[in-house]
């Protein structure tokens, strides 16, 4: 089985703190893998694994993104993508949720998708959420649908053959 999890670099719990526009600091901040997507990368590891399959983890994030890839590779995992671009800065949950998905089309036969519950940095659950995802990231892979299973603070969404063969 063909595993992508989803991962959020956030910046470290304790250096947690909003500027004066209420907006949070990410810059000169220690920056860690968001808790909940630890949790989502181990269960894609943990399913891949059982499955002789692969486990691919993907992040939107600046450069400084690498380093949660390479968390999640020298947690087992096969395979990062860090989608990567100044024009992403600041992207909404729409933009976000598009860029995802175009990088899980790339991605070959995806079976199915893992993440966390949601952001520890600002409690959205743009990705992991399943509020969120489903809708968010299932009409953007043109040829799958997704469905939920909630699992305690990690969700995995299969991704199967659209009913309209599309």
């Amino acid at each position: 089985m063909k595993v992508a999890a989803l991962i959020k670099q956030i910046p470290a719990v304790e250096s947690l703190k909003l500027d004066r526009e209420g907006r949070l600091v990410r810059a000169g901040v220690v920056l860690e893998m968001n808790a909940y997507c630890r949790r989502a990368v181990s269960l894609a590891i943990m399913l891949s694994a059982r499955t002789a399959g692969r486990c691919t983890v993907l992040t939107l994030a600046p450069e400084s993104g690498e380093e949660v890839i390479r968390d999640a590779l020298a947690a087992g995992a096969d395979d990062g993508i860090l989608i990567s671009d100044p024009a992403f800065s600041g992207s909404d949950t729409l933009a976000t949720a598009r860029a995802l998905a175009a990088a899980l089309r790339k991605i070959d036969a995806v079976d199915l998708v893992t993440c966390g519950l949601n952001s520890v940095d600002a409690d959205i659950g743009i990705v992991g959420d399943w509020r969120d995802v489903v809708p968010l990231l299932a009409p953007r892979l043109v040829s799958r649908d997704l469905t939920a299973s909630a699992r305690p603070r990690a969700h995995a969404c299969r991704a199967e053959p659209s009913r309209s063969g599309a």
